[in-house]
């Protein structure tokens, strides 16, 4: 990997994570030191690995939230699959009802139920979201449905937040409630 991590005298390093869901996955590298971010990029054209950190100054980062990702696309998604899937495996089935010749795949079926299992794998999926001085990050963690794995990248997110926040750095957190909007009392 040429993500190198290069401190410069009396700079501490506060965390360093590296996060691979499986093994064609992307992998999610992310540093925080005494004096900076360092934010993983990808070079648009490369001979070898195309991976690199930008350094970011604590000065240029304004701040680092947890937000919650809309799964708007993943919905239209899994209904295209579970429409499709069901008319497909409905026009392959009714040839056999009437007596005549047909081909069998188990693929419509299996597109369905995968259509009918995105819903629940996109439930409450949360990103982080760097906001600099000039421009933003965002890391989307890989969808995952395994309970070891989601609980992998919630440790991650945590563990962001609370070194940003032990360096300084502004930060939200989607995931905390937020104290209800209590209804203000009429006095007469």
């Amino acid at each position: 990997m040429s993500c190198n991590i290069e401190l410069q005298p009396a700079e501490e390093l506060l965390l360093n994570v590296f996060f691979q869901a499986s093994e064609k996955s992307e992998p999610f590298l992310f540093a925080v030191s005494s004096r900076a971010l360092f934010i993983p990029r990808k070079k648009l054209f490369a001979v070898r690995d195309p991976r690199y950190f930008e350094k970011v100054p604590l000065s240029n980062v304004m701040s680092v939230s947890r937000i919650r990702l809309q799964p708007h696309f993943w919905w239209v998604l899994a209904a295209l699959m579970v429409l499709v899937g069901t008319v497909t495996t409905i026009s392959m089935v009714i040839p056999m009802i009437k007596g005549e010749s047909g081909t069998v795949s188990g693929y419509p079926p299996a597109i369905v139920v995968v259509g009918l299992v995105i819903p629940f794998a996109v439930r409450r999926r949360f990103g982080i979201r760097i906001q600099m001085t000039n421009g933003s990050f965002l890391w989307k963690p890989p969808v995952v449905l395994d309970k070891a794995s989601k609980n992998k990248i919630r440790n991650i997110q945590d563990q962001i937040i609370s070194t940003c926040t032990r360096a300084g750095i502004s930060t939200d957190d989607a995931t905390t409630p937020e104290p209800l909007n209590q209804p203000k009392r009429k006095t007469a």
